[in-house]
């Protein structure tokens, strides 16, 4: 925010992003940047996803489901994160599984107004990320006006998490673009 408070640089990692999106459409001349990390445009095959591992951890219990799983949503190689993000699922639970999945299966597809986004913005995701593929940022960013796209390597769905350095790197690439 500047230093007035009347303009914004909205920023969305994961499901945040719609929020941001949201600030961008209702409120778009104080938005000077947009950021969308790591989100697809569409959330139909991740909430059909999710959907089929609430029902997994509704049959076998969280805590086996997230044993048993293997994530599509990380770097493979990032054993850390790994357990990071486990013990998020396990101590958030099925509640806020189902409710994460309820948010998804309802949320409207940005791809009709990505290109109406005229503030410089960034799109970023992790190079091995299932969920927000490089093809799908590549495709977004390509749909928005004055974007720049990065790939983070090393990385999946949790890219802030598993490369913070590159992603705050990016994030100040795009920071001087809006400041320029």
């Amino acid at each position: 925010m500047d230093g007035d408070g009347t303009h914004v640089e909205a920023t969305g990692v994961l499901q945040v992003e719609r929020h941001a999106l949201q600030i961008m459409l209702r409120a778009a001349g104080r938005v000077t940047g947009l950021a969308l990390i790591c989100t697809p445009a569409s959330e139909s095959n991740v909430a059909r996803a999710r959907g089929r591992w609430q029902r997994a951890a509704r049959a076998n219990g969280m805590s086996a489901t997230v044993a048993q799983s293997k994530p599509a949503w990380l770097y493979q190689r990032n054993a850390k994160i790994g357990r990071v993000v486990a013990d998020m699922a396990r101590r958030e639970g099925l509640v806020v599984l189902a409710r994460q999945t309820r948010a998804l299966e309802r949320r409207p597809d940005a791809h009709p107004v990505l290109a109406g986004i005229t503030v410089p913005s960034l799109v970023l995701c992790g190079v091995a990320d299932r969920r927000c593929t490089s093809a799908e940022g590549s495709a977004m960013a390509a749909a928005i006006p004055s974007t720049a796209f990065v790939e983070v390597p090393d990385a999946g769905h949790f890219a802030t998490l598993e490369q913070p350095e590159a992603v705050a790197a990016a994030l100040r690439v795009w920071l001087a673009r809006i400041a320029a």
